[in-house]
């Protein structure tokens, strides 16, 4: 019974959330600097459409098929309330920091180049590491 304990809050505070770029440039092979970099917490001004905005949120795996949580906001600033976007962001099928021509990282854009951190990694903020830590002390006494 306390094993199952530790291992329901070891999996309570444990969360995955990788680093990611994606990175836009007005050149076809990615040369020069980036005209637009999003990672997560980025609002982009007037996208899907004039007046709205997008908010990067969490990525939880570098693999292919993985969405990025977005929200969408009826202003420009992704400020007030929002709501998850239909079509979230997926991880592109190339490889990390390998250049892809052409619109699928937008109109404006000639090519984009989606970086990531690495696969899940594990994070614990202080109050889950106190709860973890307090468990596995009143599970010895």
């Amino acid at each position: 019974m306390k094993t199952a304990i530790l291992l329901l809050i070891g999996l309570v505070a444990v969360s995955a959330d990788v680093f990611y770029t994606y990175s836009y440039y007005a050149s076809d092979d990615c040369s020069g600097s980036p005209s637009v970099t999003n990672e997560k917490g980025t609002c982009q001004a007037n996208v899907p459409t004039v007046g709205q905005s997008l908010k990067y949120g969490e990525l939880d795996k570098c693999k292919e098929n993985h969405k990025i949580k977005t929200t969408m906001y009826n202003n420009a600033e992704c400020t007030g309330t929002g709501q998850p976007y239909n079509k979230p962001v997926a991880v592109p099928k190339k490889n990390s920091g390998e250049c892809v021509k052409g619109g699928s990282y937008g109109e404006n854009a000639g090519s984009g180049a989606f970086t990531c951190a690495g696969f899940a990694s594990a994070s614990m903020n202080v109050f889950n590491a106190f709860v973890v830590v307090a468990a596995i002390t009143c599970a010895n006494l």
